[in-house]
């Protein structure tokens, strides 16, 4: 491993010239060849010389299997957190949403169908669910970014671009430990359609929203996953409270999912589909 010079401003999340590369890797089905650095200062794992995510994007199915029970599963969580805000805030009325990189647009449909005013934007799909709502009238004051971060090149430039200071700003990704670099099996990396490119700490996260001008003191996480940014107070006292509910329905599933394969046998091909299909993805 080598300390290696990044044009013109260093790392993407700090803008430090403290850049170790990890390894040389290739992305997409095209096997395009990179480099995936770690930033010493800010702690910020991310892959160099971002070229190729029109082939990265260039196909409507990325091997993406867990699409659906991912969003099922994000929709639950979100009107559990948008219930509680409602008791908490004396029901006030939920403020319009804006779901970033939505796809085809499944959240926010799932979102209105349940009577919340959500919309959709992303620059890289037609969002043939959420098309005729994905320009509110007014400013959303409650944004969404769902397996959104890891795809961003630069999460500061990002939130400058799409997050107001009033906002509230609820998505995930997985984080890593601080100062862990997973090895080149970590399923996360999906180098093989190449559209994730950023990989994030705690203390990568909280630097991002730091170079933003942000406090990040205001982030706060659930688990290593789904994580909320605030200044409003009711907002963060209902995150917590939401966590109870979350960890009592992960609670839920497992035993259901333990009940179902011990009298059924109905084991999910989620994640056997999903490798089915990127090894076979030249033919989809």
């Amino acid at each position: 491993m080598s300390f290696i010079k990044l044009k013109p401003l260093g790392c993407p999340n700090c803008n430090s010239d403290l850049i170790l590369k990890i390894r040389n890797i290739k992305v997409t089905k095209k096997k395009i060849k990179t480099e995936l650095c770690h930033c010493k200062n800010c702690d910020f794992l991310f892959l160099n010389n971002i070229n190729w995510l029109d082939i990265a994007y260039e196909e409507n199915f990325f091997g993406d299997t867990g699409y659906v029970a991912r969003n099922v599963n994000i929709a639950g969580k979100l009107i559990i957190l948008l219930r509680i805000f409602s008791i908490f805030s004396r029901f006030k009325v939920i403020p319009s949403g804006m779901d970033l990189g939505t796809g085809i647009g499944m959240l926010p449909r799932m979102l209105r169908d349940s009577g919340y005013d959500f919309y959709g934007n992303d620059a890289y799909s037609n969002m043939e669910l959420i098309k005729p709502f994905s320009n509110p009238q007014g400013r959303t004051f409650l944004k969404t970014a769902f397996e959104v971060v890891e795809h961003v090149p630069s999460l500061p430039i990002f939130l400058k671009d799409n997050i107001f200071k009033k906002d509230t700003f609820i998505f995930s990704t997985l984080i890593r430990p601080n100062e862990a670099i997973p090895d080149k099996s970590w399923w996360y990396y999906a180098f093989e359609n190449g559209q994730h490119v950023s990989f994030h700490s705690k203390k990568s996260l909280s630097q991002a929203f730091k170079m933003a001008g942000y406090n990040p003191k205001n982030l706060i996480s659930f688990g290593s996953n789904i994580h909320l940014f605030s200044e409003d107070k009711i907002w963060k006292i209902s995150f917590k409270f939401a966590k109870i509910f979350w960890i009592l329905g992960n609670f839920h599933k497992f035993i259901h999912k333990k009940l179902t394969y011990l009298f059924f046998r109905e084991d999910s091909l989620t994640y056997i589909d999903h490798v089915y299909s990127i090894k076979n993805q030249k033919n989809i």
